[in-house]
């Protein structure tokens, strides 16, 4: 039994430079050389959540585990969840089998010498479980994940999305339980609202609309922030001008976008919604 539930409030922990829509700029070899901007990202967010003294879910790349313990610890001691985003922010379909086990199982090793806890929750980069990667959720179960959270009921996206999914919790496999990301449904389509770009693109009193109706329907809200959407000083790349569109538009007003959701609304963890 899923409902009641809270509404959920995640980020994914990865640097600027390390989004999909970037990868052919900075390929994984090339990572060491970029400037990290982790920790101050990650800085604002905890004083955010301190503020409103929220907890929340952080699903972080296993890549940033090993260089900065430390933040993850200070995630963790803090009464957060630590979970895990992959290792080296690979979509799924861009791996074989045993290549996705391994990359998500050094992940999973990484934040748990940190933490000394199990890690129970899972993300894909890019939302990449979809229809053509289901395969991955057996592999999700051997390696004690309980929970995913990479679904998004949308059919708006080539790369991402199924859109005949629940929009709420439901068990995407025995012993294992599927989060979805949040969309609303308008006519023929699933319209995303509930992460990244569309949390920035779209005016904050629809987002409030749109959680208000959830709310009336007795769903939980699954909200997703990515780490470097704090920083509006990150630097620039050149790029196509659809995706420095997607990753730069209103980076200025992410704390202010959240802080206005965090003041009328309630979130916690993924994990304390786990039946």
């Amino acid at each position: 039994m899923y409902l009641p539930m809270k509404n959920m409030l995640t980020f994914d922990i990865e640097e600027w430079f390390q989004v999909n829509k970037f990868s052919a700029i900075f390929p994984y070899e090339k990572w060491e050389d970029c400037e990290t901007r982790i920790e101050r990202d990650l800085a604002t967010i905890l004083r955010i959540l301190d503020s409103y003294n929220t907890r929340a879910t952080f699903f972080i790349l296993g890549w940033i585990a090993e260089r900065h313990p430390e933040m993850v610890r200070d995630i963790h001691n803090r009464g957060h969840e630590v979970a895990s985003h992959g290792y080296k922010h690979r979509t799924i379909d861009s791996m074989a089998p045993d290549e996705f086990k391994a990359d998500l199982e050094r992940s999973i090793r990484a934040i748990r010498e940190i933490t000394k806890e199990e890690v129970v929750g899972f993300r894909a980069p890019n939302y990449s479980l979809t229809d053509r990667t289901l395969w991955a959720k057996e592999i999700l179960k051997q390696v004690g994940i309980k929970y995913d959270s990479s679904i998004y009921p949308t059919n708006m996206r080539k790369n991402y999305g199924i859109r005949s999914v629940s929009p709420q919790p439901f068990e995407l496999s025995p012993g294992l339980h599927e989060f979805p990301l949040s969309s609303i449904s308008y006519f023929k389509l699933m319209l995303p609202f509930g992460s990244g770009g569309y949390f920035r693109f779209f005016p904050i009193y629809l987002t409030r609309y749109w959680i208000n109706q959830y709310i009336r329907r007795g769903w939980p809200v699954m909200l997703n922030i990515h780490s470097w959407e704090f920083d509006p000083q990150q630097p620039r790349v050149t790029a196509s001008k659809i995706k420095q569109f997607r990753h730069y538009y209103h980076l200025n007003k992410t704390e202010k976008y959240l802080r206005l959701l965090l003041d009328h609304f309630d979130f916690t963890a993924i994990k304390d919604n786990l039946p």
